[in-house]
């Protein structure tokens, strides 16, 4: 498998140091013109410059404090390099990610492994896709009523009681069966929101 070269690691880290020190517009400047970038929630599009300042403001207002550490830099093709990175921060303001979700802040830490495949040509960025994982990031910004949940889990022990002393009545069995399935809905969305439809 090829080295990646010292130039273009240099401009590899450069461009997630720029991140980093929040001098995004610099960061924007290593797209070549006509440069795509595809990253959620936006589509592709051939000014990857502006998809960058849209992508990091986005995010940056979600995580003002959002720090990217490089874990490694893999190349595959001669000019396409495999970036692996850890971003952390505090998730301090709303993010919206279209038909991923709207997640109000929780101010809780937020740990997540991103995937960024850049293709870099005479020192220019002139391809990156961003990959995450949407159901850990999901899972981190989803707040719990833990309160709501022992209610539901209330009403289920009540429900298991009944239906335990109606006997062999199949519509009363039925009658409180589809009522615990109903509670147990209620409960799951509780604790995994996002499979609300």
């Amino acid at each position: 498998m090829p080295t990646t070269s010292e130039a273009t690691e240099r401009v590899i880290r450069g461009y997630y140091a720029s991140f980093n020190a929040r001098r995004l517009a610099e960061a924007s400047n290593l797209f070549a013109p006509g440069a795509v970038m595809e990253a959620p929630p936006f589509t592709a599009a051939a000014d990857a410059a502006k998809s960058y300042q849209c992508f990091s403001q986005l995010w940056l207002s979600a995580f003002p404090d959002a720090y990217l550490d490089v874990e490694s830099i893999v190349q595959r093709t001669a000019t396409l390099h495999e970036v692996n990175l850890v971003a952390t921060g505090t998730h301090s303001g709303a993010l919206d990610l279209g038909a991923y979700g709207h997640f109000k802040p929780t101010g809780g830490r937020t740990t997540l492994r991103l995937r960024e495949l850049i293709e870099v040509r005479d020192g220019q960025i002139a391809y990156s896709n961003v990959s995450l994982d949407v159901q850990d990031l999901t899972r981190q910004l989803t707040s719990i009523d833990y309160d709501a949940l022992l209610t539901h889990l209330d009403r289920l022990q009540r429900l298991r009681t009944q239906l335990a002393g109606v006997g062999e009545d199949p519509a009363t069995q039925r009658h409180v069966a589809e009522r615990i399935g109903r509670e147990l809905d209620a409960a799951r969305l509780v604790v995994r929101p996002w499979f609300r439809s």
